[in-house]
């Protein structure tokens, strides 16, 4: 029997718990390969004000590959990315990148904390894109 989208009751995964799974090979190459697009499209939007950034906040990290090209770029000199879930987001140093888990709602951070502070690709993934944005803002 085919459900009635319009009366089916939808429910929402926990975000920690799904954002726990660990990423395979391919995903974390994947993850690679695109961040090297966008952190170019990071630089380009800075136009030439990199040099007034050193702290920079990747929100919604994922594998930090962006935070690493953004590393490379030499855009900042102390980075810090956050993500949620409990897996993936373990603390840890790597590479000069600063990695830290969250709750997906609110930054750990005060408000003027960092230079830079941007989300790739993160909106598509939240519950509640307005307090998302509000709280990135």
């Amino acid at each position: 029997m085919a459900t009635n989208p319009a009366t089916a009751y939808y429910h929402c995964p926990d975000l920690r718990e799904l954002y726990s799974q660990k990423y395979d090979d391919r995903m974390i190459r994947w993850r690679a390969i695109c961040a090297v697009e966008k952190a170019h499209n990071i630089e380009r939007a800075l136009a030439g004000r990199e040099s007034s950034i050193e702290t920079v906040l990747d929100v919604g990290c994922g594998t930090g590959a962006v935070l690493e090209q953004i590393a490379a770029k030499r855009i900042g000199r102390v980075y810090t990315g956050i993500e949620i879930g409990t897996e993936r987001s373990q603390d840890q140093l790597r590479n000069n990148l600063h990695i830290h888990g969250y709750d997906g709602q609110t930054i750990p951070y005060g408000d003027n904390s960092f230079d830079l502070v941007y989300a790739t690709h993160v909106l598509e993934h939240v519950t509640d894109e307005r307090g998302f944005l509000a709280e990135l803002r």
